[in-house]
């Protein structure tokens, strides 16, 4: 079992989903939509080896080089490249936000 400061890490970062609908701005309606429920993606995910015994530190940043939790700065797009974002993280102050500037988590 990981205990201490990693497993505060690691739990800061689960929580509730994102959600948004957004409309077609030339005409101020919603269009055809899809509804995806991201916790039906469990089941699947079980399939996938697991993150088991020791925690390894590693500074390579490669991501494909890893299986589990990876601590980084994130840098995300810029909003003519993706408009609405959905990288998320929680907070100073416990709120839920997508930033457009970097941040570590």
């Amino acid at each position: 079992m990981i205990k201490g400061p990693l497993e505060k890490y690691i739990r800061e970062s689960y929580f509730g989903g994102n959600v948004g609908a957004y409309a077609n701005e030339s005409k101020g309606v919603l269009g055809k939509a899809y509804h995806y429920d991201m916790n039906s993606q469990y089941p699947a995910a079980m399939l996938n080896k697991m993150p088991i015994g020791n925690p390894v530190f590693s500074t390579n940043t490669n991501l494909d080089y890893y299986s589990g939790f990876v601590y980084a700065e994130i840098t995300p797009p810029k909003e003519e490249k993706l408009k609405n974002l959905y990288i998320q993280y929680r907070g100073d102050k416990g709120r839920v936000i997508c930033p457009r500037s970097s941040f570590i988590r």
